[in-house]
């Protein structure tokens, strides 16, 4: 006779004791923990992207207004010039004369586009004696031997990086660096 072959025996359940509910538990925190810190290191990183971005953004707007700035400056240019074909060679005195007689709009952009406040470039409120740009070229006549190296128009206050725009009578605009308005005039009048 043969023998009935053994009965496999089952292991004997554990109850869940107290020490394997904590280990639920902490898998849950992990899991919590690992979500919220990528979250939170994709915030940085896009805190980081924007912090690089800036700067190159403010720079790029910077010389966005310098060239509007220098653009401003010509057609101001053009228009004395203008005036003074119609004068004999002869510039305007001032500002006012040059919009008194037709020779610049009423919406004419005199204004430097990085001047602290945000005045209007309308005539009728605009204050001849208080533009952005100091009128140099009264008593000119545009016939100069010099006239690439004689300034008309300078910006009152260096706007872009310690660079003051100016304006010369043969209708160029350069950057020029100098710490004072006076200092680049003077500057200027040497290379005369």
């Amino acid at each position: 006779m043969t023998t009935p072959p053994p009965v496999p025996q089952q292991a004997p359940q554990k109850q869940a004791s107290a020490q394997e509910v904590p280990k639920k538990k902490n898998t849950v925190v992990i899991i919590v923990s690992v979500i919220a810190g990528v979250f939170f290191m994709g915030i940085v990183g896009v805190g980081i992207l924007a912090a690089m971005i800036l700067p190159a953004l403010g720079k790029a707007r910077a010389k966005a207004r310098s060239v509007n700035c220098a653009s401003n400056m010509k057609m101001i240019g053009v228009s004395m010039l203008m005036f003074s074909y119609d004068h004999e060679g002869r510039l305007p005195n001032d500002f006012k004369e040059l919009v008194d007689k037709g020779y610049v709009d009423t919406d004419y952009p005199i204004f430097c586009p990085s001047a602290e406040y945000k005045s209007s470039a309308n005539y009728a409120e605009f204050d001849y004696i208080h533009p952005d740009y100091e009128y140099l070229g009264g008593g000119l006549y545009d016939h100069n031997d010099k006239a690439d190296i004689t300034p008309i128009m300078i910006e009152k206050i260096a706007c872009y990086k310690g660079k003051y725009q100016v304006l010369f009578l043969d209708g160029h605009v350069e950057s020029i660096e100098g710490s004072t308005k006076e200092e680049v005039l003077e500057d200027l009048e040497l290379r005369r």
